[in-house]
């Protein structure tokens, strides 16, 4: 992608507004390597909707809500060089006449960023093409009540899902199980074995890896000297893109995860969801 260079003042950043139809094929962020961009917002919006399809902290859109760090997957790339890291996301957004990008600035402080996006011809059907999306939440778990990653009505597909656990206290916050309710089920069809397996590191504490449609984005036990109770007051980071099966949706979707066995850790969490959807359900 081109980059063009943008100094971020408080409150409302226009970044670019495009009137006819279009597909993003590449958004690409560069920035120093040190820069915390946790206040800084994406805004964006396609088709005119008065509420964003992408609203989440500018470093979520890229699977590190925490910290850059290098990955190299189908959907994703990062690249830390000289001082800056250079960071892409893949998954394709289609508009079919406007979009719009821009960012808020939480804090008081100005940043100087590079962003810039590619864009591709848009034959995709209308009428079955759902609008790119990326949900974010943040806080604490709250005891023997599963994480709520996100719940959505209409139909669609998820593609994807990012997450960050940071101090663990009451145990691992790595031994919960996915709860997905599909379509108005009153039990999970999808029920995990365990929140590592979700991202396909099938044991914790993971080493760092990124594979092509999942990855542990740092070594929580290296961080902590090779002592496994230290390792929990680091945060670890995950990504899991759904691009070899994603999953579908036709009346709604609900997505919960246990932290901890019994939902027993206390922990600050983070999740980004990545979907395809439409606001009308199929039935």
């Amino acid at each position: 992608a081109k980059l063009e260079k943008y100094t971020l003042s408080k409150h409302y950043n226009d970044l670019m507004t495009i009137e006819t139809s279009g597909v993003v094929r590449e958004m690409t962020l560069r920035v120093p390597e040190d820069a915390d961009l946790s206040k800084l917002m994406f805004y964006i919006c396609f088709d005119d909707s008065r509420i964003p399809q992408v609203s989440c902290p500018v470093p979520a859109l890229f699977a590190q809500p925490v910290r850059w760090e290098d990955i190299n997957s189908y959907a994703l790339s990062s690249k830390k060089e000289n001082g800056y890291v250079t960071t892409s996301v893949y998954l394709p957004m289609p508009f079919f006449k406007k979009m719009y990008i821009g960012i808020i600035n939480l804090s008081k402080n100005t940043y100087d960023i590079e962003f810039g996006v590619v864009i591709g011809e848009n034959n995709y059907n209308k009428e079955e093409t759902g609008h790119f999306y990326a949900d974010y939440r943040e806080g604490p778990t709250v005891l023997f009540s599963d994480w709520n990653i996100g719940e959505f009505a209409g139909r669609g597909h998820i593609v994807g899902l990012a997450q960050s656990c940071v101090n663990g206290v009451g145990g691992s916050y790595c031994e919960g199980n996915e709860h997905y309710y599909i379509n108005g089920e009153r039990s999970p069809s999808i029920n995990g074995t365990g929140t590592e397996d979700i991202y396909l590191g099938c044991y914790w504490p993971n080493m760092k890896f990124d594979s092509p449609c999942a990855g542990c984005i740092n070594d929580v036990y290296l961080e902590g000297n090779s002592d496994l109770t230290k390792s929990l007051d680091n945060p670890i980071m995950y990504y899991r893109y759904y691009l070899d099966m994603p999953i579908a949706f036709e009346a709604g979707i609900k997505l919960d995860v246990q932290h901890g066995a019994v939902c027993q850790n206390f922990s600050d969490y983070t999740t980004t969801c990545f979907s395809y959807r439409q606001d009308k359900p199929s039935y």
